[in-house]
């Protein structure tokens, strides 16, 4: 599976957590758990950071692995190269 597919992944089934959470499941529970459940915790937590690497990724800089050794002898076939996004 691709990095940035699973990243992808990630970032929408913690946004949809918190998504039906506010929708359906946040008035029903008592007004003394503040926090939630340990899924909810985790979402909350967890989106903000995927959102973050997702704004990176797409506008900033993206890691690229050299796939082969067409580019020798400066690169090697396995190498990683951060590519930004700017120039």
């Amino acid at each position: 599976m691709d990095f940035s597919l699973i990243l992808v992944l990630i970032f929408g089934a913690s946004g949809l957590i918190l998504l039906t959470n506010a929708a359906f499941f946040k008035r029903r529970r008592a007004a003394a758990d503040t926090r939630g459940p340990l899924l909810i915790q985790h979402a909350r937590s967890l989106f903000p950071v995927m959102l973050v690497v997702q704004l990176i990724r797409s506008f900033a800089v993206e890691p690229f692995r050299i796939p082969s050794a067409s580019m020798m002898p400066g690169l090697v076939d396995g190498n990683f190269i951060a590519v930004i996004k700017f120039s």
